[in-house]
């Protein structure tokens, strides 16, 4: 696995950076209550998940996105449970609810997988990501 990373609390510089490294196009949530901390991008064989971290609270929550493709069964390199992949497939999104101070919430939009985790309250933070997405950067 690679890791790389830009840790800035500016968007424009974390969105330079995803627009240079991944072959997707980020997308950045508008959240008015977190605090940028950077970006950082995995490989898992051929395979991209770009991570944009946050703080909330005082606490680190972290918004995942890699294409669809990289979660299919016979080629990708990240593996989803059943239970995940069969929401998902219906257009629902899945919430784990099991713990009200820790969210892990997956969706699928336009062919793109995303996901949060994080040890933060999880209902203040699904209405952050209810202000919408911006699109950043283009495929290379």
């Amino acid at each position: 696995m690679l890791f790389r990373s830009k840790y800035s609390n500016k968007s424009d510089e974390v969105q330079q950076y995803f627009a240079s490294t991944v072959n997707f196009p980020v997308r950045f949530p508008q959240m008015n209550n977190c605090t940028l901390i950077g970006g950082e991008v995995k490989q898992l064989g051929d395979d991209q998940i770009a991570q944009i971290v946050y703080s909330f609270r005082g606490q680190t929550v972290t918004l995942f996105q890699t294409p669809l493709s990289a979660i299919d069964n016979e080629i990708g390199s990240f593996f989803l449970p059943e239970s995940i992949r069969s929401k998902l497939s219906n257009g629902s999104w899945y919430v784990d609810d099991s713990d009200p101070n820790c969210v892990l919430t997956f969706w699928t939009d336009n062919g793109m997988l995303f996901y949060t985790a994080g040890s933060v309250e999880q209902n203040a933070f699904r209405k952050e990501l209810s202000n919408g997405f911006q699109n950043v950067g283009a495929p290379k």
